[in-house]
């Protein structure tokens, strides 16, 4: 499933992706909305350009440690209440 704009219902839905089963047409792929089940050909370089970005923007929010992406050395005199972190 793709999360992406449908022309039909003019908002953001879910469409599933299909192969084309035209030959002259095989580097598209069709969207199938799942709100209102309108078809689109779609080029596939968008999609694949799409899906990397999605996989970039996951890997970046990965990164991010559980304090909020402030990933610092803990000093060993934190646990006794002198840390100057805090």
């Amino acid at each position: 499933m793709i999360n992406k704009e449908c022309k039909s219902c003019r908002k953001e839905t879910d469409h599933r992706i299909k192969e084309t089963e035209l030959t002259s047409y095989s580097d598209y792929k069709i969207l199938i909305c799942q709100e209102c089940g309108e078809k689109e050909m779609v080029p596939e370089k968008i999609l694949e350009s799409r899906e990397k970005s999605n996989n970039e923007s996951e890997t970046e929010a990965n990164k991010v440690g559980l304090d909020g992406g402030f990933d610092r050395e803990v000093d060993p005199d934190c646990n006794s209440g002198a840390c100057g972190a805090r």
